[in-house]
């Protein structure tokens, strides 16, 4: 789980800073061990800061749901990160490559539906 979340966020940033190494005239090999030397020095970080958000939104989005302070259902509960990185975790106790490819961003997909949930209780707020 961990390695995953800090690669996500790696996915974005390093392979543009690897590039413009290689457009400095930086050889190939010495690109990538600057790279890895970066990722080093900030992977615990931000590895801290993702699993604060990640758990502790999630356990407020647990106490709001079961504590009924939204008008939402108890199926609400699966709409945050930590729910979704849960069922990641069980789709990929599948022995099908399918599920080990399918779910490379199941914990963003925590975040969205936690915003549609949220937003269809504005929709009701607004409707009354």
């Amino acid at each position: 789980m961990t390695f995953g979340i800090g690669f996500h966020i790696l996915l974005c940033v390093f392979p543009m800073f690897y590039k413009t190494l290689l457009k400095l005239g930086i050889e190939q090999a010495t690109a990538a061990d600057a790279v890895n030397d970066t990722t080093s020095l900030i992977i615990a970080q931000l590895m801290i800061v993702y699993l604060i958000c990640d758990i502790g939104v999630s356990i407020a989005w647990y106490y709001i749901i079961l504590k009924k302070k939204l008008d939402l259902s108890r199926w609400a509960l699966i709409c945050c990160p930590l729910s979704s990185i849960l069922i990641d975790f069980m789709l990929k106790m599948i022995p099908l490559q399918f599920f080990k490819d399918f779910t490379v961003a199941f914990e963003s997909l925590g975040w969205l539906l936690m915003y549609l949930a949220l937003a269809k209780h504005v929709k009701n707020q607004n409707n009354d």
